[in-house]
């Protein structure tokens, strides 16, 4: 991962903090989907369109250059997607992170920049509401196409 050179979004600061105050709800813990229906409702009330498990089926470029929608229903599930901000949320609810679950939110983060409008404009937080605290990292694309990563909280 990348070292940090530049701003960090103002509305990841606003969801880390509330992903602080909805970890906080749950004082003995609590699953993946709890934490993600509060924050979920948290960012409605604050007035952001969110959506939930957002099927996303996979595409890919082949060798020749074409589109390929893979086949077999084969797709993702974005946990909370920001479509206006156009920001992935990854929830986890684990004793830690590693790089299978950073890679997941780059997948999906990659398949919103190659392949809809949002491109370079993509952004992606992952959240792990873990057993002893919570770990919030931001990503973004770089000017040369690389992604930036920023831990925001640990």
């Amino acid at each position: 991962m990348q070292n940090w050179g530049g701003e960090i979004n103002a509305t990841a600061i606003l969801i880390a903090q509330l992903s602080r105050q909805v970890y906080n709800k749950f004082p003995y813990g609590g699953k993946e989907h709890h934490y993600q229906a509060l924050l979920e409702a948290e960012l409605q009330r604050k007035g952001f369109v969110a959506q939930q498990e957002v099927a996303v089926i996979y595409k890919v470029t082949t060798t020749s250059g074409e589109v390929l929608q893979l086949p077999h229903d084969i797709r993702g599930r974005e946990d909370i997607l920001l479509p206006q901000e156009k920001m992935i949320l990854e929830l986890k609810q684990t004793k830690s992170l590693g790089d299978s679950e950073h890679q997941q939110l780059l997948r999906y983060m990659h398949q919103r920049q190659t392949f809809s409008e949002w491109g370079d404009e993509t952004t992606g937080m992952l959240i792990n509401f873990g057993d002893e605290d919570l770990e919030i990292w931001f990503v973004q694309y770089s000017d040369d196409g690389e992604t930036d990563h920023v831990r925001l909280m640990k």
